[in-house]
């Protein structure tokens, strides 16, 4: 790791640059100059590999060892969202935010959203800190995303959540014994709202702790509603815990992001839910 961070050297105090991860080879590595010597860490889940390097005055005697990403809780300051956040939650995702449906969304003061996660008891575990970059297809929607002033290198989204919870957020609804599983916490809300309770996976993957977690709900029907770029994940996870569930694990190929259809009915067909 040390010698991977010599092309990061360079840069100046206080400032992030960008990279591939050497653990996991994805461009989801962020190197940060301290003072005292560069922080890292890889934003992808499946990773975690996160470290400091003391300075390179001093880095072949450094000693330094890759260590799990940690789960930290949200503390930052946050705001209501307003009106136009609502509106443009309903025209683009069909998602109100609004009174008790808004789940408690809220809004850093830098402008990002506050997601919530909700266990199986309905109890907050934790939260997703994203960024407005919400781009659009054109099968399924044609609005352009919320400006955002960030700039490429900092990260999409931060997922902050209590280290003995498992990865993921529940998000309930009237029928409980169809649980439809998705990547992020628009897209289980939005299912939320049609009145099937939705998991948001937070990624493409399964951990352990979330496969026990959906089993002991013991619902009727679990479906799998990844995006259709990972469409190979759904089956791989499909074909490795499938087995696990008392009526199978149903995958379904959508058109798009659940949270991109630009028709309810739609979606829910496609979810093979009607």
């Amino acid at each position: 790791m040390k010698l991977d961070l010599l092309d990061y050297q360079d840069l100046p105090t206080g400032t992030t640059r960008a990279g591939r991860c050497p653990s996991c080879g994805r461009r989801r590595f962020y190197v940060t100059r301290k003072t005292d010597g560069l922080a890292y860490i890889c934003f992808r889940a499946s990773c975690g590999t996160q470290g400091f390097v003391a300075d390179y005055a001093t880095v072949t005697s450094a000693t330094n060892a890759v260590k799990p990403r940690k789960n930290y809780e949200w503390t930052g300051e946050t705001v209501q969202i307003d009106f136009a956040d609502q509106a443009y939650f309903v025209d683009r995702f069909q998602v109100d935010l609004s009174e008790d449906s808004s789940y408690w969304v809220k809004k850093t003061t830098d402008g990002r959203y506050v997601f919530p996660l909700w266990g199986t008891d309905d109890k907050l575990r934790g939260h997703v800190v994203r960024r407005a970059t919400w781009g659009y297809t054109e099968s399924c929607g044609d609005l352009a995303p919320l400006e955002d002033d960030y700039s490429d290198s900092f990260p999409k989204a931060l997922t902050y959540i209590h280290p003995d919870e498992p990865r993921c957020g529940w998000y309930h609804a009237m029928n409980e014994h169809v649980v439809v599983m998705v990547e992020d916490c628009v897209s289980a809300m939005r299912i939320a709202q049609q009145g099937y309770t939705a998991v948001a996976l937070l990624g493409t993957y399964m951990p352990p702790a979330v496969m026990g977690e959906l089993l002991r709900w013991k619902a009727t029907t679990y479906i799998l509603a990844l995006d259709p770029d990972v469409q190979d994940k759904a089956y791989k996870i499909q074909r490795d815990y499938g087995g696990a569930f008392p009526d199978g694990l149903r995958v379904v190929e959508l058109q798009c992001d659940p949270k991109d259809y630009d028709n309810d009915l739609h979606l829910l067909q496609d979810l093979t839910i009607i």
